[in-house]
């Protein structure tokens, strides 16, 4: 009798392996550069928004959906954030965000589950609502941070609270029933709709999580850009959505969803463009070499996760 051969998940894999080989490629490209200290550093400090936001989109996309309004959430959100701290009080900054956040992202999962709206239509439609209110609201007021609101642009602060938000929701996530049923709704949601869960509750609590952490991030955007502005948060989703993909998180959600893909995705989208950075190119230039270099990660890990695909059934097959 043969003994069977462990399979390897490509999936899993993929994103280590791209993001050494894009972190060895900047090393020698900049002569090393890309290690400094302080260039670690900021890097860090460019991608805790994201990963934020990114931790939130999750529970979506563990479904099979998206959430593309996250974005929009972090402008709106942190300049509720910065009102609240200038007009209440410095400690009524963090609940504003927050709220904003969550009840934006509740309304996307009222809409979503009770009325059957795909979640990207329903998110790119909150996505231009929610930035033609923040383009209202900033076209007669400035919300400038002041001293107290700029202590919270601190790496070791930001680094803290992203640590605490990455155990509670990767727990909540990866070991709690309702992590479970997102996952299994992204595997087959009617068959999840027959165990008789409440795939309508799992959807809601989902979205509102994600707009939940959206504000949280915004507050992190307002104080590192030193007060609110209508472009906060401009072009996060479509980042943090390539970070997922990067990281071979699958578009269509389930069991293949995994958090620590997304830190790690996050990490290789930022060392790419801190790289390019470094590099000295002009914006336009870095910005093609950027679309083509995630183009073809997103086609290898493709095409490596398929061959393996086709390697275990045929192994399978094989060995019965």
């Amino acid at each position: 009798m043969k003994k069977s051969k462990k399979n390897i998940d490509i999936g899993a894999v993929m994103p280590l392996i791209i993001f050494f080989v894009i972190t060895l490629a900047a090393v020698i490209l900049t002569g090393g550069q890309v290690f400094a200290v302080n260039n670690i550093l900021n890097i860090i400090n460019q991608a805790v928004p994201y990963l934020l936001a990114g931790v939130g989109m999750i529970f979506a996309v563990a479904m099979g959906g998206t959430d593309i309004t996250c974005g929009s959430i972090i402008g709106l959100a942190g300049t509720a954030g910065a009102y609240a701290a200038l007009n209440i009080g410095f400690w009524a900054m963090f609940p504003a965000a927050i709220l904003v956040g969550a009840a934006v992202g509740l309304l996307n999962g009222i809409v979503i589950s009770k009325f059957k709206v795909p979640s990207f239509m329903c998110t790119l439609a909150m996505l231009l609502a929610i930035r033609a209110v923040l383009n209202w609201w900033l076209q007669s007021q400035v919300f400038i941070c002041n001293e107290q609101m700029l202590k919270l642009d601190n790496l070791g602060i930001k680094l803290l609270i992203a640590l605490v938000v990455l155990i509670i929701f990767g727990y909540i996530f990866r070991f709690t029933p309702f992590g479970e049923y997102t996952r299994a709704i992204g595997e087959n949601e009617l068959a999840m709709e027959f165990t008789g869960t409440s795939v309508s509750l799992v959807k809601i609590v989902a979205y509102t999580l994600s707009g939940l952490l959206a504000g949280i991030a915004g507050i992190f955007v307002v104080v590192r850009l030193g007060g609110a502005s209508n472009t906060m948060g401009a072009g996060v989703e479509m980042k943090v959505m390539l970070c997922m993909f990067l990281a071979s998180i699958p578009v269509q959600g389930g069991s293949g969803t995994r958090i620590y893909k997304l830190i790690i995705g996050v990490m290789t989208y930022f060392m790419l463009d801190n790289g390019l950075t470094l590099l000295g190119g002009t914006s336009n230039v870095n910005q093609l070499i950027r679309g083509v270099i995630l183009i073809l990660a997103l086609i290898i890990t493709r095409v490596a996760i398929e061959k393996n695909e086709m390697r275990n059934i045929k192994r399978a097959a094989a060995e019965n």
